[in-house]
């Protein structure tokens, strides 16, 4: 059995009582040849953004147990003179997703954009975010979020909701955390990271060092070898 986290692996040995050496954990990975880093300000440039703003983003799908319901208000917390973004869907699919219509100014909606552009945007960021929700438990538990890996081999400061499948990859040495479900947690974390060039530099650069283990050929050739060794048991 190959699953993607180590809680995954957990409650099928809890369940089944399926012998854990049989059960491999891989976690979803990257391609570095794809996401890596690059200039903010080349970034910004290709994308037309302006070059004085403090910019954070969450760069993925709107979907309704993403734990986004949290970004109106911790926009509202952090001030216009920062700019959340949203790339990846419309302020229609938001409302809908969420049910929340009250929208700030400052959260602004980028829309979808093709695959091969979303390296800009995450290096266009001052910041990058993770968001998850204890209300869902695939959010909370289940998950091996792929958007962590691309953050990561792009060198971006990662803010990230303390979530248990969220741990299992970054720490406190190569992202940020706030506490999930929590707008006021979150928008403190956004100034300290903004606040603190230097140590989300620092941990950027941690994070990008650490994505070099998650490539998708390291993750077939480990998947590939524990599958020979297992088939020579039989």
């Amino acid at each position: 059995v190959i699953t993607i986290n180590r809680l995954i692996k957990k409650s099928l040995n809890d369940i089944f009582s399926y012998p854990a050496e049989r059960i491999i954990v891989e976690h979803d990975a990257v391609d570095g040849t794809h996401f890596a880093p690059m200039s903010r300000s080349d970034a910004r440039q290709t994308l037309k953004l302006s070059q004085e703003i403090k910019l954070v983003l969450y760069i993925g799908r709107i979907l309704a147990w993403k734990g986004l319901e949290i970004l109106p208000e911790a926009a509202r917390l952090v001030g216009n003179h920062i700019q959340l973004g949203i790339v990846g869907g419309s302020k229609e699919e938001f409302v809908n997703n969420t049910k929340i219509s009250n929208i700030p100014d400052n959260l602004i909606f980028y829309g979808g954009k093709d695959f091969a552009d979303i390296p800009l945007w995450i290096a266009a960021a001052d910041a990058v975010l993770l968001t998850s929700t204890a209300g869902n438990e695939t959010s909370y538990r289940w998950t091996s979020p792929m958007k962590v890996f691309e953050y990561m081999a792009c060198g971006a400061p990662i803010i990230a909701a303390d979530t248990p499948s969220t741990q299992e990859i970054i720490s406190a040495t190569t992202a940020f955390f706030y506490e999930h479900d929590n707008a006021g947690s979150l928008a403190r974390e956004i100034l300290t990271v903004l606040n603190n060039s230097g140590e989300a530099q620092r941990r950027g650069a941690a994070a990008f060092e650490a994505s070099r283990a998650y490539s998708w050929r390291a993750r077939a050739e480990d998947i590939m070898q524990f599958m020979e060794e297992h088939a020579q048991l039989e």
